[in-house]
């Protein structure tokens, strides 16, 4: 495993071609010693592994973990990013 991880007493199969470009297969038995993280930020998938578990991320739980708060900037006031639509006359 990268990071040159080694976990002795697992019996692992070597596939010369997985399906869909995969390089590897990991099992939950190797899994659940960790932590497996997949996320998919701007539409770029990463996978993250890590032994041993650091510490418990649950996204229900704590809904805003690792987001950077955005300063609330009302609709046509300078640094906007939203411009309102101009009221038609009758």
């Amino acid at each position: 495993m990268p990071g040159k991880v080694i976990i002795q007493g697992v019996i692992a199969s070597e596939v010369d071609a997985l399906t869909s470009g995969c390089d590897a297969l990991i099992g939950m038995d190797i899994i659940t010693l960790g932590d497996f993280s997949i996320t998919n930020h701007k539409g770029v998938t990463c996978m993250s592994f890590r032994l041993p578990s650091s510490h418990e991320i649950d996204y229900v739980k704590n809904l805003t973990y690792g987001i950077t708060p955005i300063k609330h900037i009302p609709p046509g006031k300078p640094g906007s990013n939203f411009t309102p639509k101009k009221k038609k006359r009758r």
